[in-house]
């Protein structure tokens, strides 16, 4: 696929690095899993239980680092 086929992706450039929509989206679902855990696991919830509560935000996370890996080549070009 050309550059010419390629879809727009919004991004911002900071300090070198290139940030996408997806970039900033799997960062927050991971800081909101790593709250989630951390909060069930002060409760006193069992970690395998704690692990499943913020297994979908994980999941979204890894769907948006997917996403950002295969934005990356058309950013960057």
């Amino acid at each position: 696929m050309s550059h010419a086929h390629a879809v727009p992706v919004p991004t911002t450039i900071t300090h070198g690095e290139v940030l996408t929509e997806s970039h900033a989206h799997m960062v927050g679902r991971r800081e909101e899993a790593q709250r989630v855990l951390d909060r069930e696991l002060k409760a006193g919830m069992p970690p395998k239980f704690a692990l499943a509560m913020a297994g979908p935000l994980i999941r979204a996370a890894n769907r948006a680092r997917i996403k950002h890996l295969a934005e990356l080549p058309y950013v960057t070009a």
